[in-house]
């Protein structure tokens, strides 16, 4: 009952505030300081530091963060699963039964917006944790008179590492460091056996993160690794003071959980401090050890489409964001080897674009079927809108993959098979829009991340610029076949269409900017003039 109150006030905190504290997020972490409160804020209307990671990592990723303020998320983002876990260590099981109803009624109500109709969700699951806490608490009362518990416990309290290690693996079973955290104190435990379990619940709760990201081949994967060290290193010193730090603990005259849930907050301030100074320092030690540490996964298949997020919108749109960032590398890699073939006539690389477009439209499959089931949860506002943009990008990339794959690589291997060259001007003006496709899917993948009005607006004026281009090329094209350039006249008709085809593209690339400036009342939605 406890875990499944906390997995209802996350999800409903993701579908009610998700994508704001997404932009809360990205748009804190100017410096150390302002990121280790973002995290800590993030965490405490999130109630998990797993999905706070998975969030920042998705960041990291895609270059919206540098490595040391991720690291300097992270620290707070553990704190603020203390300060939880410090409210709920109070006695507010009257107020369970309230919110359990009061949160019924908001949830079933149907003349409120989605948003507010989702606190109710997450009143239900406060709710239900508080009565959770006060039935373990009734539960395990009887197991503080008994006389042969305490004999039961005694060889696992003489152990210092043991009962580290069993709460790591509950907490990585649990998947959530607070609940075990609030069970621990809960339960009557001696105060130095719950202590060192209070340990290992700070590593166990590093492990879900990595797991996630240990297929990850970008900067993302060094972000939990940087924190399972920082805990690690904590864990070594307390150790080393432990039988000073007990007596001191023991020397308070505070209730059990109050002790237990204090030393997991002080544990996690001292760490914060120690090492917020230090960012840079950590991310570069994480950086030389972790380099080559993930392999290279070559199948087309999806790397971060995890379907235990689907019920978090905001995280499962972030993981599908990656793979899309993915699909726009290989179409960046096939337009390059496409140009390469027009260029050298090499033949080896006509297979290997066929395989890039393979694996493009095996990653939007599974991108397409991912996203119907976040949909399928229904999504409201600003998730809504970034799960139709999400879709539409990836479909535009998909679709421009075709292009090269269907049209470019054939008039290439007509080229090459037919012996044809390009006059010396003619290959100057496709060399050129090669170039300018590149840059504007380069500048579209920054606008898809970041969904940034200027950046938007730069991109739909390229798509201008093109225009322009275009008609420029065609008019010195023809003035080519005026002058009856050998060259220009064997290969009119695939200049011609070579352009023509890069221009499709560019356009497709190019709809990512039309929604985020039709939302700010930049872009009409048509251009026909109505009398």
């Amino acid at each position: 009952m406890l875990l499944w109150g906390l997995q209802m006030v996350r999800k409903g905190m993701m579908r009610a505030l998700g994508a704001k504290l997404r932009d809360f997020l990205s748009y804190s972490t100017s410096n150390r300081f302002k990121s280790f409160l973002s995290g800590v804020l993030f965490t405490m209307v999130l109630q998990s530091s797993t999905a706070t990671t998975l969030i920042v990592s998705s960041f990291l990723s895609s270059g919206l963060i540098t490595l040391p303020a991720a690291i300097a998320v992270i620290l707070g983002a553990d704190l603020g699963t203390t300060l939880v876990a410090q409210i709920l260590t109070f006695d507010l099981s009257w107020l369970a039964s309230f919110l359990l109803v009061f949160g019924y009624i908001v949830y079933q109500l149907k003349d409120f917006k989605p948003n507010f109709k989702y606190m109710g969700q997450v009143l239900i699951g406060i709710g239900l944790m508080l009565m959770a806490l006060k039935l373990v608490k009734y539960s395990s009362a009887p197991l503080q008179e008994s006389e042969l518990f305490p004999l039961i416990l005694k060889p696992l309290e003489a152990d210092l590492i043991f009962p580290i290690l069993i709460a790591a693996v509950l907490t990585w079973l649990f998947h959530s460091s607070l609940a075990m955290v609030v069970l621990i104190a809960t339960l009557p435990l001696p105060l130095g056996l719950a202590l060192k379990m209070v340990l290992g619940a700070n590593i166990g709760g590093v492990i879900p993160s990595i797991l996630a990201t240990l297929k990850d081949k970008e900067n993302s994967f060094r972000l939990p690794l940087a924190n399972l060290f920082i805990r690690i290193f904590g864990v070594i010193i307390v150790l080393a003071a432990f039988p000073w730090i007990l007596d001191f603990f023991d020397s308070l005259h505070w209730t059990r959980p109050q002790l237990i849930v204090t030393f997991h907050m002080a544990f996690n301030i001292c760490l914060g401090i120690m090492f917020l100074p230090f960012c840079k320092n950590v991310a570069g030690v994480v950086e030389k050890f972790g380099k080559d540490s993930v392999p290279e996964v070559k199948k087309n298949t999806p790397l971060y489409l995890d379907y235990n997020d689907i019920e978090m919108p905001t995280v499962a749109l972030s993981n599908a964001s990656r793979e899309v960032m993915r699909m726009t590398d290989k179409l960046e890699e096939l337009l390059y080897s496409v140009y390469q073939i027009f260029r050298n006539n090499n033949a080896d690389a006509v297979s290997r674009v066929k395989d890039m477009d393979d694996y493009i439209d095996d990653l939007y499959k599974a991108i397409k079927t991912y996203l119907a089931k976040i949909g399928a949860n229904g999504l409201d506002g600003a998730d809504a809108e970034r799960h139709m943009l999400v879709m539409s990008y990836a479909t535009s990339i998909e679709h421009a993959g075709d292009i090269v794959d269907r049209s470019l690589l054939h008039m290439a291997r007509k080229k090459m098979e037919q012996n044809k060259s390009f006059s010396e001007e003619g290959f100057k003006d496709i060399r050129s829009f090669f170039e300018m496709t590149i840059e504007s899917l380069k500048l579209s993948r920054n606008v898809f991340i970041t969904e940034d009005v200027e950046l938007a607006r730069r991109l739909f004026l390229v798509k201008g610029d093109f225009k322009r281009d275009e008609q420029t090329s065609s008019e010195k094209h023809l003035q080519r076949i005026a002058e009856g350039i050998p060259e220009t006249l064997a290969t009119s008709s695939m200049h011609m269409d070579v352009i023509r085809d890069l221009v499709r593209i560019q356009s497709l690339i190019t709809s990512v900017s039309y929604p985020i400036l039709e939302r700010t009342g930049q872009l009409r939605k048509t251009r026909l003039l109505i009398e």
